[in-house]
Order: structure tokens, then sequence, then C-alpha cells
């Protein structure tokens, strides 16, 4: 049988506390700049600069290579999605366009947080971004209108691995609901412009 051993409440609290309170004021700090970065980053911006600015700073937050906001491709469609911002490593980079089968995204247009900390391509062979790119882990969420509606989606995806981190995730998610009401916005302003358009047409 294995040694067993008996520790006082003392000592553990001794033992653990000191480092509790490191761990949770580290958290707490790690929260805060990423609210701060996302007031100071996107205070002055609206529509695609401010997803630019969003996904930049998400990726320096979490600590990932690439981020991206997506929508569908048409309003006709969910099968296909196209990004609005992409950050690529050191920069914004050029848009592009995907069919969402046989990719992570596609769970997540579906209404789920999809987390894969390591693996992900070998996983999804049939993504060619994610083969090319060498990419290793995936972190996506469905971005909704406040009707729960599903509007596009917000990634991060690294060639590293991606462990589960609470914290990682909670600024995660805030980037999330900041990307979430500036699409509906967007898609809002479209729908009202369209409006406007056809009224045009009728007069």
């Amino acid at each position: 049988m294995g040694e067993t051993r008996t520790t006082s409440t003392k000592a553990v609290e001794k033992r653990t506390t000191p480092n509790n309170s490191d761990d949770s004021l580290r958290g707490v700090v790690e929260e805060l700049d990423a609210l701060r970065v996302i007031v100071e980053g996107t205070a002055h911006s609206t529509g695609e600069e401010f997803l630019q600015t969003l996904v930049r700073h998400l990726a320096q937050a979490v600590g990932a290579h690439y981020a991206f906001v997506a929508e569908f491709a048409s309003p006709e469609t969910r099968t296909r999605a196209r990004t609005i911002a992409f950050w690529s490593r050191d920069g914004i980079a050029e848009n592009f366009e995907w069919m969402l089968a046989g990719t992570p995204c596609e769970d997540v247009v579906h209404g789920k947080l999809c987390h894969h900390p390591s693996g992900v391509r070998q996983n999804f062979p049939e993504d060619r971004l994610l083969v090319k790119l060498g990419i290793e882990s995936y972190l996506g969420v469905p971005l909704c209108d406040p009707e729960g509606k599903v509007l596009g989606h917000l990634a991060v995806f690294d060639d590293r691995s991606m462990p589960e981190e609470p914290r990682k995730l909670l600024i995660f998610r805030i980037f999330a609901a900041r990307a979430a009401a500036e699409l509906a916005r967007l898609h809002l302003e479209w729908e009202l412009r369209a409006s406007e358009e056809r009224l045009r047409d009728l007069i």
C-alpha cells in the first residue's frame, strides 16, 4: 500500500493561499487589460476598421498568431462564409471565402463554442487553410444578434497548441461580445440601407 501522509489545514493554507491570491490577481489584471485594449483600440472606429482593430488585439490578448471575424457569404446560404477582418501573424491580411463543410467553423456557425487544443488539422484534413498554415489549435464562437440569430463567428487559431485556460476563454468571450454587437449593428445598417433603396425604386 502507498504511504499515507497527513497535512494540517494551516500548513495547506500557508502553502496554497499566496499562490491562489497571486493567480486570482493576475487573472483580474488580464481581464482588465483585455477590456482596456478593447475600449482604447475600438472607441473611435466602426465597421471594418473596428473589426480589424478587434482581431489584432484579440490575437495579442490570447497569444494566437491568427484571428478573424467572419459572416455568412450571403443571406441565402449558410454553407459558405467570408472574413470581414483577418489578422495573420503580423498584420491585417486579405479577406477570403470558404465552404464551411469539413471545417471546425461548421460546428461554430451551428451555435456551438468549438475548441481544439491540438491536432485540429488532422481532425479536419479537408480544411485547406489549416493544412497550408500548419495549424495545430482552434477556438471559435458564434456571433449572434440580440434575438439569438447566428450572424457569423469569431475564431483564433495557431500553429502551436492552445490548452484550455479559463482566463483566456473569458477574455475571448469579452472580445466575442463586442464583435457580435458590432456585427449586429452593421447588419441593421445594411438592412436599413437596402430598405431605403427599395423605397426609392418604388417612388
